[in-house]
């Protein structure tokens, strides 16, 4: 759903991206015989663009912000939020209700690509993102501007959507969040908690990692769980069937897609681990998508689609 494409239909690298993916095309890729089919959605759909944020519950795809692709054809940031419902393939945009807030205090994120978003307790959980500083910041978070633009830069919100209400509020959280930053990765690997790694800051990509407790809102981090992976942004967490975290991808310092691998074994404690699924020419690559399908206790079957295995600079 969604992304870039060059205009010829092959991949692109991040500088000579050109055509966005309308989101009324849903393509689906069957495990089974391995086979693609397009449909058609309907409804009230999103505006095409990328750097939108996903989170998954049961039949329903939620979507989150992004840069889209106005009626000017002009690029601009997003803060909207739509569901798609796998069934009906049709789309709804959740228009959220008005919170009762103080004055000059935001009652909904503000514009923003590139965050993440998972799904916990009929609700959905955005943290930071890149974009457009539009009014006053949340309490406890900090706005850091891109050096070129006083307006333009990365945040550190935390903020919640219950599905229920309708409406987005500003979690009182515990702890030391992380850092402003975008073009990280929150994944859950446990019932009730998530791990945060990577990003870019302004000081340049970061291989930080953080855990989030839902239950009693805590922050924790910046946690050393050994020799581990090196800086990046542009990657993919992806949970795995014993609830270990595969990490994939993304763009280091340099500029370049990242070929190595690694595994976050999530018990007893954090700790990294250096693993070869694949050859790393075809692993390296940036900007992509996984899916994990559960094969069974003991086994997982891991979906790589699209990415650039382009080399960028920084």
């Amino acid at each position: 759903v969604g992304g870039y494409h060059k205009a010829d239909g092959t991949s692109t690298g991040l500088k000579d991206r050109d055509v966005t993916v309308d989101l009324c095309d849903v393509n689906i890729y069957s495990i089974e015989d391995a086979t693609w089919r397009k449909i058609k959605a309907k409804g009230t759909i999103p505006i095409k663009g990328s750097g939108m944020c996903m989170a998954t519950n049961g039949n329903f795809i939620y979507t989150f912000g992004g840069l889209v692709i106005n009626d000017t054809r002009m690029r601009e940031f997003s803060n909207t939020l739509h569901k798609l419902d796998t069934t009906t393939m049709a789309w709804q945009e959740l228009v959220p209700i008005k919170a009762n807030t103080q004055i000059g205090v935001p009652d909904r994120p503000s514009i923003r690509d590139k965050s993440a978003m998972v799904f916990y307790d009929n609700a959905l959980w955005v943290f930071a993102g890149w974009g457009t500083r539009i009014g006053a910041i949340q309490q406890n978070s900090q706005f850091v501007p891109d050096m070129s633009h006083e307006f333009v830069g990365w945040n550190n919100e935390l903020w919640r959507f219950d599905l229920k209400t309708m409406k987005w509020n500003s979690p009182a959280f515990r702890g030391t969040p992380p850092s402003p930053r975008a073009a990280h990765t929150l994944t859950m690997f446990s019932d009730d908690k998530a791990v945060l790694f990577g990003g870019r800051t302004r000081e340049g990509r970061v291989s930080e990692l953080y855990i989030f407790d839902f239950k009693t809102l805590r922050w924790e981090g910046p946690i050393d769980a050994g020799c581990g992976p090196e800086a990046r942004s542009l990657h993919t967490c992806t949970r795995l069937h014993d609830d270990n975290v595969l990490l994939l991808g993304g763009m280091n310092g340099e500029g370049d897609s990242v070929k190595a691998q690694w595994l976050l074994k999530t018990k007893p404690a954090l700790k990294w681990e250096k693993v070869k699924l694949c050859d790393e020419g075809k692993c390296a690559r940036t900007w992509h998508t996984t899916a994990a399908y559960k094969l069974s206790d003991t086994s997982t079957e891991l979906l790589v689609f699209g990415g650039s295995l382009t080399t960028f600079g920084s």
